[in-house]
């Protein structure tokens, strides 16, 4: 109890020492906990399948002319063919997607997540009924299972008391009419899951219509497989390319096996080929990196200002063992006094990170999991411990083994843990640096793939989507009443909305090609107003023409896709075989960006249909008037299109959307990056506060000779920039390194500029200068004539 009383009463008497101390403490250990319990999250996504070690996705490297095409799909006969072939695989499953509308009284929702898989989906994954026999569910075509939330949608809130199996769902896909008779209800998929859906439906369903059974050649569908638990990637992968070469001998497609675990954090497959959008490790990384650093920083400070500060104690140190005290107790109660302030800033801590988890949440745009399991807990016990030893133990080891004789006479060296305090500088500015240097080049990014020039003009470009099958066929009707509205410049018909557009095809021919010399292109059917509505520019030749029939069998491709096959310089002309249908090339358009900038411009065909299906509308609004514009366009759907719900977008908020994990990011580290300077302020600041009480004598005798408070701050000031100079040339590299490596997700990005270095480096000594000028310059002027006297 007796060191207690004398921890709290020491702490009392420097008030300045310890609120740092806790406060940057705490704010570091608050912030770690907040990126730490992110990467939880992250890195718990399928980890709730209570066989989540045995699942394995199967996806598939489809071989074009000698350009390997990574997707996740792959075709639906692959499932039975492993299950019954393989031993290790003891079940498997088929999952496709599929939307409908769905009649709720008299309003029709559209539900675009809707899952068709075979009836083992429910004995592999771990999604549990509330009702419904799980042995007994997805065995008719016609069954479906709904989750907790769309049972309420379309049930009620009291859809529990009601038992609703047996209960029957109108729904409408096209034309066509179905109704499903309801066999369970699911708990609501929780956010830890890969899979997002809100219906399921059998794959039988699907099969119905989809042309696909039996079809090796049709690779549209995901395939996951359960396996016993001695099964290894590597051999399973072998056996599972066996047997794909049994049934199609001659194909060069090869099967890739994915573990459960893996497929959310490591998926990056081409032409947006997966079931769900998946997370990025890249930044689960980076976090990791930053919450690292500022427990650094804050742990560096806390043990700094301990140091520091235990100095000054040293004439406590040799009276105590004047009169009797052991170096034992000494040590005991600098480790008490370190584990108590230890304990607040803990304690702190927790509040701070409840206070800011919401706006945490926000910054980032995406649920977190506030979850506090055992490692949580050993984790920070962990951390308290080693903080107390390393805040505690080496000043009470170095100063408890002072002579009292000398320390009474005040001759002692503290050239060790001054050595000690500017290596702990050096590394706490060597990361700020880092920090402020990641913060500039992410934010630079971020400008640069949100203001990049496309190749088509996106603003004020509003699409919509045509849901009813009359409509797309007759889609010319809406858009004739659309086009002659005051508050439109253009209007045009398209089979994509320029978001994402992925509509992959081959087996398109050219004149002049190779033989074999088969690739991938995207496709997309517009009409002859496209180019003018997006803004396009040709490089070569001539639009299509309403008024030209033939017009029907002519393309227009980009420049890509005219570097592609080799026709660059004479593309106009050129014979053009879509499809079987054979053609004219009339113009090669400029390339434009009609995929996120993390992928590279693909070829792609544009082509002229005026009397096939259409499925959007991309409408050009004037700039003040796009309230009026969207009602216009509402109203006028509606007339065509009583049933369906009205889906609109615009292309340039869609744009910016693609990139919300990245900006999520950004605003993140920015937010850190401005807490790691304010923690090393924090200390920079404490350590100065103590340099100038160290040498207040000094300080008094310069003034008493004249030197001038400008004088006294650049005296003081050196030694501390001196260390931030050495802290810019270690970051640097370290810096440019990091940036380089996180720059390659995207295929369109910035420069590492010499002037980011500068910028960060000017900063960092800007800021430490003010830090250390405000203490050295507060110290001196507290010197007046009177003071100097005094003195």
């Amino acid at each position: 109890m007796i060191y207690l009383k004398t921890t709290f009463r020491t702490l009392r008497k420097n008030p300045l020492f310890t609120s740092i101390n806790v406060l940057g403490l705490s704010i570091g250990i608050a912030s770690a906990m907040l990126i730490f319990l992110y990467i939880a999250s992250e890195l718990s996504v399928d980890r709730f399948h209570q066989n989540d070690r045995q699942i394995y996705r199967i996806t598939s490297v489809l071989d074009n002319s000698g350009h390997k095409d990574a997707v996740a799909t792959t075709p639906p006969p692959l499932a039975a063919a492993l299950r019954s072939s393989i031993p290790e695989i003891t079940n498997a499953t088929r999952i496709g997607r599929w939307n409908a509308n769905f009649k709720n009284g008299s309003t029709v929702l559209e539900e675009k997540k809707i899952y068709a898989v075979d009836p083992s989906f429910l004995s592999m994954f771990s999604f549990p009924l509330l009702q419904g026999n799980a042995r007994a569910v997805l065995q008719d075509p016609q069954a479906i299972l709904l989750t907790e939330k769309s049972a309420q949608t379309y049930f009620g809130n009291n859809w529990r008391q009601q038992n609703i199996v047996g209960k029957t769902l109108t729904a409408k896909a096209g034309a066509t009419p179905f109704v499903f008779s309801v066999q369970g209800v699911l708990r609501d998929v929780p956010a830890s899951s890969s899979f997002q859906f809100d219906f399921l439906v059998p794959f039988t369903f699907l099969e119905q219509f989809d042309n696909a059974k039996g079809q090796w050649g049709y690779s549209s569908y995901y395939t996951y497989v359960q396996t016993t638990a001695g099964a290894t990637v590597n051999t399973l992968a072998q056996k599972v390319n066996a047997v794909l070469k049994k049934e199609r001998p001659n194909t060069s497609t090869i099967l890739q096996v994915q573990p459960l675990g893996d497929i959310y954090l490591h998926s990056q497959f081409a032409f947006n080929s997966e079931l769900v959008t998946a997370g990025n490790n890249t930044y689960v990384k980076i976090f990791l990196v930053t919450g690292i650093i500022i427990l650094l920083l804050a742990c560096i400070n806390f043990v700094n200002l301990s140091t520091a500060r235990s100095i000054k104690r040293a004439k406590e140190v040799g009276l105590r063992k004047t009169v009797g005290a052991s170096r034992k107790q000494l040590i005991f109660q600098y480790l008490c006094e370190a584990a108590v302030l230890c304990a607040v800033a803990i304690a702190l801590s927790f509040l701070l990170m409840e206070l800011f988890f919401p706006l945490f949440k926000d910054l980032y745009g995406k649920e977190i999991q506030q979850h506090y399991g055992l490692s949580f807990y050993a984790s920070l016990l962990l951390l308290y411990i080693l903080v107390v030893l390393l805040s505690g133990f080496y000043p009470a080891f170095y100063l408890s083994s002072f002579q009292p004789v000398k320390v009474l006479k005040g001759v002692f060296v503290a050239n060790k843990t001054l050595r000690l305090r500017q290596a702990m500088i050096l590394l706490q500015f060597t990361l700020s640096i880092v920090m402020i240097i990641a913060a500039l080049v992410v934010g630079h990014q971020l400008r640069y793939i949100q203001n990049k020039d496309l190749g088509f003009d996106r603003s004020q470009l509003m699409y919509v989507r045509l849901k009813k099958p009359d409509v797309k066929k007759d889609y010319r009707l809406l858009m004739n009443d659309i086009r002659h509205r005051a508050d439109i410049v253009s209007i045009s018909a398209t089979t994509a909305n320029l978001v994402d557009v992925s509509n992959e095809t081959n087996g398109i021919k050219w004149e002049g090609m190779k033989p074999d010399d088969d690739f991938l292109m995207t496709q997309m059917t517009v009409d002859a107003d496209f180019l003018k509505t997006t803004g396009m520019n040709l490089v070569q030749g001539r639009n299509f023409s309403a008024s030209m029939a033939s017009d029907s069998a002519s393309y227009i491709i980009n420049e890509t896709a005219a570097q592609r096959m080799n026709i660059r310089n004479n593309a106009v002309g050129k014979r053009l075989s879509f499809w079987g249908k054979e053609g004219t090339v009339i113009g090669v358009v400029k390339d434009f960006n009609y995929r996120p900038l993390t992928a590279t411009i693909q070829p792609m065909v544009l082509r002229y249909r005026p009397d096939e299906w259409h499925f959007n509308l991309l409408i050009k609004s004037k700039p003040d008037r796009i309230p009026a514009t969207i009602a216009t366009a509402e109203t006028l759907y509606k007339k065509y299109d009583a049933e369906s719900a009205f889906e609109y977008g615009f292309v340039d908020q869609d744009l910016d959307a693609m990139y919300k994990s990245q900006q999520g990011a950004g605003r993140i580290i920015n937010c850190f990056t401005v807490l790691t300077i304010l923690l090393s302020c924090l200390g920079l600041f404490g350590l100065a506060a103590y340099t100038a009480e160290q040498r207040t004598k000094e300080i008094g005798i310069r003034k008493v000779l004249g030197a001038s408070v400008a004088t006294i701050v650049s005296t003081l000031s050196w030694d501390f920039l001196k260390l931030v100079a050495f802290s810019m040339v270690i970051a640097a590299p370290i810096a440019a390194y990091l940036m380089q490596r996180w720059l390659e997700d995207f295929s369109y990005r910035i420069s590492l500029g010499w002037w980011v270095f500068l910028v960060a480096g000017i900063a960092a000594f800007v800021i430490a200068l003010l830090t250390v000028s405000f203490q050295a310059a507060a110290q001196s002027k507290a010197f007046g004539a009177g003071a100097d006297l005094a003195f």
